[in-house]
């Protein structure tokens, strides 16, 4: 009896994607109390950076609102890096109420409520994340792909199966095979989550040919065990024709002929010679 087929939905590439973290690169007009905040966390150095950032705010001058909202930013950052995320979510907060025009706050205050797997709130706050036409110097945008991957990942991990497909067509939009790999592989497991048996046939047409025969054959079994020989049928034709010395891609080739009442194509497949004795 052939064992029932499972794709687990955490082993996704979208359940662990994450909204990618802010990229502090170095910039010419950044103003020079930032400067070193900003260095310091593309170094990977967050206590040098939250240091830097106490001392420039402890300066005994007028800040614009811009500024100080940076480095309240950057320092922030640091705090997430470190794993204070209580004390990020409220230094992002007060940059947020000093310089709201910006997205670099919003991008650290959900990463904090990602960590906390408040899902439906980080949805919600990355889907009112908008297009800055003037940001700060110091501001970090967040591409359109990432935005949608992001939705999409948090849409996987609340099961709104049909919100997925929309964000990855969003990510995506020149379809699967504009996809990476491991975007490709998702987008089987939705189709069966789905119960779209077209969508899955057209994503494993294209992820078998560079799998080998043991995980092509389970991957296509989640097709028959989901009653969907038709569209597994082709599929197998194929892999056997790159593998025509495997016994365990003809008897299945061989089950599905019968199934679909392909039966000339079953005698021949099972011609004298034609199949070995099942291991």
């Amino acid at each position: 009896m052939l064992r029932k087929i499972q794709t687990n939905r955490y082993e996704a590439y979208l359940a662990s994607y994450r909204i990618p973290g802010i990229t502090f690169s170095d910039n010419p007009e950044l103003p020079n109390s930032i400067r070193p905040v900003w260095t310091a966390l593309a170094a990977g150095a967050s206590d040098a950076a939250m240091r830097n950032a106490l001392a420039a705010l402890s300066e005994q001058r007028l800040f614009s609102a811009e500024e100080k909202a940076g480095l309240l930013v950057g320092l922030a950052a640091a705090k997430l890096e470190m794993g204070s995320t209580e004390d990020a979510w409220e230094t992002s907060r007060k940059a947020l109420d000093l310089f709201p025009y910006q997205v670099a706050a919003h991008r650290i205050q959900i990463s904090v409520l990602a960590s906390r797997r408040h899902y439906e709130e980080t949805y919600e706050r990355i889907g009112a994340l908008a297009e800055i036409d003037d940001p700060a110097v110091w501001d970090v945008a967040i591409d359109s792909r990432e935005i949608a991957l992001s939705k999409a990942s948090l849409s996987w991990l609340t099961g709104q199966w049909d919100s997925v497909a929309e964000h990855i067509a969003e990510a995506y939009p020149d379809g699967l095979t504009s996809m990476p790999d491991e975007i490709q592989e998702d987008s089987f497991r939705l189709a069966l989550y789905r119960n779209q048996p077209d969508e899955a046939a057209r994503a494993a047409a294209l992820l078998i040919p560079r799998r080998g025969v043991a995980q092509a054959d389970e991957m296509l079994q989640t097709l028959v065990q989901g009653g969907w020989t038709s569209q597994a049928l082709p599929l197998y034709q194929d892999a056997f024709g790159r593998e025509p010395e495997s016994e365990l891609l003809r008897r299945r080739l061989v089950a599905l002929c019968i199934k679909e009442g392909q039966l000339e194509e079953a005698r021949r497949l099972t011609a004298p010679g034609a199949l070995r004795t099942a291991a």
